[in-house]
């Protein structure tokens, strides 16, 4: 518990400055839900200083139980791909696969929930592309995370 991060405000928070490639990972473990949040969020893909040229956002919704997968498309803002049932309690983690062909694999506790196409409303925005990895909470205060990880994957 040393190294958790405790929400406040909450925004968009990217590992380093590595892009990486067009297949890859990221994961959190919730340490703490907030049970008003729709937006505990893994943001993969991300293009631009706050995302604006791209970005894939993978969220839990603990108001509406179930994690939504969303596509940036710049001029129409962001736009549901997919959603799944999921209860999440603290300590359980949240990962996604973003992959090359742009479909994006959702994992809660380490097991394959579902996945979603981005290119049902990004066409090949996300096809073999990269970017960068992070989080990004939204009105989401007291929630708290750790064992934040990811990076290129190579299937």
């Amino acid at each position: 518990m040393n190294n958790v991060v405790t929400v406040e405000n909450g925004g968009l928070t990217w590992w380093r400055p590595t892009v990486f490639g067009p297949d890859q990972e990221a994961f959190m473990r919730l340490t703490s839900i907030n049970p008003s949040g729709r937006h505990h969020t893994l943001a993969l893909k991300v293009n631009g200083n706050r995302g604006q040229h791209g970005a894939i956002l993978v969220s839990y919704d603990a108001v509406n139980q179930q994690v939504v997968v969303e596509a940036l498309v710049p001029g129409r803002g962001f736009l549901t791909v997919g959603t799944f049932p999921a209860v999440l309690q603290p300590g359980d983690t949240l990962g996604a696969w973003a992959k090359a062909d742009g479909t994006v694999e959702v994992f809660v506790r380490c097991e394959s929930i579902g996945a979603a196409d981005t290119r049902t409303v990004a066409r090949n925005r996300y096809v073999n592309t990269g970017g960068r990895i992070g989080v990004w909470f939204h009105n989401t205060a007291g929630a708290a995370f750790d064992d934040f990880g990811g990076g290129t994957l190579t299937p």
